[in-house]
């Protein structure tokens, strides 16, 4: 997992990270991308700051909630 750095948002890397996979494919149109529980766990913030990466995501049409 990539390291939070200081110089942006936490919230707009973990989207960034996000986005970049949807765009090289590793994930596909379908695919299920990990929860704001998994990302607060796996990117060590809080569940408020992966929610915010998640509707990011969404505001730019990548991912939708359901």
């Amino acid at each position: 997992m990539p390291q939070i750095e200081e110089a942006q948002p936490k919230y707009l890397q973990i989207a960034h990270h996000i986005r970049d996979q949807i765009l090289r494919g590793d994930l596909q149109a379908g695919d299920e991308v990990p929860s704001e529980r998994q990302l607060a766990a796996d990117w060590k913030v809080s569940r408020p700051t992966a929610a915010r990466s998640l509707e990011a995501l969404s505001h730019q049409g990548l991912v939708e909630k359901r």
